[in-house]
């Protein structure tokens, strides 16, 4: 799958290899843990809506290791989150440091879709308000290119953005773009915030109403 590296390098996400669609789809292993996080902060694949299951995740260098739930480094994490390919973004933005965050990858390999959903532990509600608020107001700053262009870029539509929500739509152009855009969805409680991205096909329906429960029974 031609997944983006700038996508593979922010948050590991996984590239259309892993579980089939057929084959059994393992819950998440509550043995693997970040700090107080562990598989229960994440959802199950059918969680996602039909069709997905788990994917692996990629490391830096865009190499599966054969893993779809993992502990990320929340300094590596923190570093990774400012949208690579964003127009709007000229020095990076700096945003509160977590305490933890666990990552699952996941995909949907008939229809050649990647997701990534993250829990992030912040040591405070005041920190993990201060990243929405700041995430908000970075990813407002990421228009399309005015023509086209080979180099990489993120163009990123905000559809709903608060301390509590965020909801915005992402298409990659230029060398090495996702066939697919991107529904990303944040959502905060006190000081955990959970983030997937999700691919979903030019035209074809997001419930963006469902992911949000789904992410919200997690971390409240």
């Amino acid at each position: 799958m031609a997944v983006a590296m700038a996508t593979l390098v922010l948050l590991g996400a996984c590239t259309g290899s892993g579980s089939g669609p057929d084959d059994p789809t393992p819950s998440p292993d509550p043995t693997v843990t970040a700090g107080n996080l562990d598989g229960k902060d994440l959802p199950d694949p059918e969680q996602l809506g039909e069709g997905w299951t788990t994917g692996q995740t990629a490391d830096g260098h865009g190499e599966l290791d054969g893993d779809w739930l993992v502990a990320r480094d929340p300094g590596d994490l923190n570093a990774a989150l400012p949208p690579i390919g964003c127009l709007g973004i000229t020095a990076p933005p700096a945003y509160p440091q977590p305490v933890a965050a666990l990552q699952g990858t996941y995909i949907a390999s008939s229809a050649g879709l990647d997701a990534v959903v993250i829990s992030i532990q912040y040591a405070s509600e005041a920190e993990a308000v201060a990243f929405m608020q700041s995430y908000a107001r970075d990813i407002s700053a990421c228009p399309p290119p005015a023509s086209p262009t080979d180099a990489y870029v993120r163009a990123i539509t905000v559809e709903a953005a608060d301390d509590a929500r965020i909801v915005d739509r992402w298409v990659e152009s230029g060398v090495g773009a996702a066939p697919h855009p991107w529904r990303e969805l944040i959502v905060r409680s006190g000081p955990k915030v959970a983030l997937a991205n999700v691919q979903v096909p030019a035209g074809s329906p997001f419930d963006a109403a469902g992911l949000e429960t789904v992410l919200r029974d997690i971390i409240d």
